[in-house]
């Protein structure tokens, strides 16, 4: 393909595959007609999929191209896939029609690799967000040595374990590394700025605004202190659709501002899998005793003066022992098993029921009147009662004795209320069992 011609050739069809709504700038007439005014190497890029729509001769000319090259043509191809890297991760460089601070970029040359001083301009043409990548084929003295530390710099900023973004002064994005589009999925043209990140990150309105509340209140107090920002965390959507916990770190160093993006989805998982082995029972799955007790203390302790209309039921299976004596622990378990669904059914929502130990289930019933709890109690009762338990091929009758009690006014102590509730259950197992004795 003759190099002249190379950089008149731009196809009209070939437009990006999303136009920001920005002024309608030059157009590509234009800008072919000046670019090739200049005898610097440029390069016009889309800004959002990095693929050349235009270059001037100079470009043609150190890019030596070919028959096999045609315009438009993803940038790697001509710079290779090291420097379009560098390049994609260098995001916003300033406003239209201004000059970014110049970046040492190693190209490749086919078997040759150069490196080359890039400065970028954004630029709009024909109504399209457009870079101007105006290179530079001798770099100043020393600048080889500054590329190498620069290229030792983003290899570090690239291995870290985090997410990591660098912003300007007016938190536009500068750099980010290959960490946070590994954590987030997002290309550079889907975050081209901040309200970009908190549409996409947060989807979900009454979240976003939550977020955003405590992500600007965070940094301002951090910033006005001059110390890091406190470290939170918050439920972030990535490009995927998955949601990832991520912890969020802030510091403002000279004139730019550095984001840490730490993922702890993995870790916050395994807590609350532990927290949830540590509050249940294994083989029921319903609160275990010590949870139980947490939260009738946390209930007793935030019901206004004592009082609250809180009542209690202990259950105990009536004769247990005979069942794992004539049928063995693996049918014990069993019914174990289906007594807990039987009574979960039988009792309300958000009633608190949790297994004390062996044979012994409790209930706390949040509200209750004396007549809601006995016909609680009842139900629960017939439940077990009126059919009995298939466990494999044994068919066994099994019922159950109750004691309730209501809290009383002024009552604090979870003990007391417990203590009347065992005498209840105490009083049904002596006046027959499979019945409900309540003490007020």
């Amino acid at each position: 393909m003759n190099v002249v011609k190379a950089s008149h050739r731009i196809d009209p069809d070939a437009a990006p595959r999303s136009a920001p709504a920005v002024e309608p700038g030059r157009s590509f007439f234009d800008m072919d007609f000046w670019i090739n005014c200049l005898g610097t190497p440029v390069l016009v890029v889309e800004e959002d999929a990095l693929v050349v729509r235009a270059m001037n001769r100079s470009a043609g000319v150190m890019f030596r191209l070919g028959a096999d090259i045609s315009l438009p043509c993803p940038i790697d191809h001509l710079v290779g896939i090291e420097a379009a890297r560098t390049l994609a991760q260098t995001w916003s460089v300033g406003r239209v029609g201004m000059i970014g601070e110049p970046i040492l970029v190693r190209c490749q040359f086919g078997d040759h690799c150069r490196v080359m001083l890039v400065t970028i301009a954004p630029v709009v043409v024909d109504g399209t967000a457009m870079r101007l990548f105006t290179i530079s084929e001798s770099p100043p003295p020393g600048s080889v040595a500054i590329a190498t530390w620069q290229e030792n710099l983003l290899a570090l900023l690239n291995w870290l374990p985090f997410g990591l973004e660098i912003t300007n002064l007016a938190d536009e994005a500068q750099f980010v590394n290959a960490h946070f589009h590994e954590l987030f999925g997002f290309e550079q043209y889907e975050l081209k700025t901040s309200e970009d990140w908190w549409r996409h990150a947060y989807p979900d309105p009454d979240y976003r605004r939550f977020a955003r509340n405590l992500w600007e209140k965070s940094v301002e107090e951090a910033r006005a202190e001059n110390r890091e920002m406190t470290p939170f965390e918050l439920q972030v959507a990535t490009k995927d659709g998955s949601r990832r916990t991520i912890q969020f770190r802030h510091r403002t160093l000279l004139d730019l501002h550095v984001n840490l993006f730490l993922d702890v989805t993995k870790e916050r998982a395994y807590a609350r899998e532990l927290r949830r082995l540590a509050d249940t029972d294994p083989l029921t799955g319903i609160m275990n005793r010590r949870r139980f007790f947490e939260e009738a203390d946390r209930l007793f302790a935030t019901s206004p003066d004592g009082h609250g209309n809180i009542a209690m039921l202990l259950l105990d299976i009536d004769h247990f022992k005979r069942i794992n004596d004539n049928h063995g622990h693996g049918d014990g378990d069993i019914v174990l098993e289906e007594f807990t669904r039987r009574c979960r059914e039988a009792i309300r929502r958000d009633d608190l029921f949790a297994r004390l130990g062996g044979e012994e289930f409790v209930v706390l019933l949040p509200d209750a009147s004396e007549r809601e709890v006995r016909e609680i109690g009842e139900r629960v009762r017939a439940a077990i009662a009126d059919a009995p338990f298939i466990t494999g091929l044994a068919s066994i009758p099994v019922t159950v004795s109750l004691g309730a009690t209501l809290r009383r006014a002024g009552e604090f102590s979870v003990d007391a209320v417990v203590s009347r509730a065992d005498r209840a259950l105490y009083s049904a197992k002596a006046n027959g069992r499979n019945r409900l004795d309540i003490e007020i």
